[in-house]
């Protein structure tokens, strides 16, 4: 039986890929082998899929717009940036977070629609890292915290 690691690093993978798709979001990755540089567009969208998830309809524009220092700076400076829209999304949909379903549910969620990907993208790194296995962890609504 796999571990709860293992599902869920599978189910975050697996989920905010088939989330972001789903949804256009996904910037396409430049071809292999190409020997062209990439344009400044395209340097945005790498960024934005290495310190997250991928870029939603528009962020790249958006974060092209701030120019490369201020990109970065917000990227790595995330407790500056507000959140409050992926938490009222998430609290809108009612999940009860003691249920394991619901929790991964709101996990997904949080991590496709967040205003701070690298905290998102770190959290999923650390995870996979410092844990063990539910029954080794606090009860799922410390998990959520």
């Amino acid at each position: 039986m796999p571990s709860r690691r293992q599902v869920l690093n599978g189910l975050a993978l697996a989920g905010v890929g088939a989330v972001l798709a789903l949804a256009g979001a996904v910037e396409p990755a430049v071809r292999r082998g190409s020997t062209r540089p990439l344009s400044e567009r395209e340097r945005f969208g790498h960024l934005l899929r290495r310190a997250g998830f991928g870029a939603r309809p528009g962020e790249v524009e958006a974060y092209q717009s701030l120019g490369w220092e201020a990109a970065v700076d917000r990227l790595i400076n995330y407790d500056n940036v507000p959140n409050g829209e992926v938490e009222e999304r998430l609290s809108s949909l009612g999940l009860d977070l003691s249920k394991p379903q619901d929790l991964q549910r709101w996990w997904l969620l949080r991590m496709a629609y967040t205003a701070r990907p690298l905290e998102e993208k770190l959290t999923l790194f650390w995870h996979g890292l410092l844990t063990s296995g539910l029954s080794k962890a606090p009860p799922p609504l410390m998990l959520a915290q």
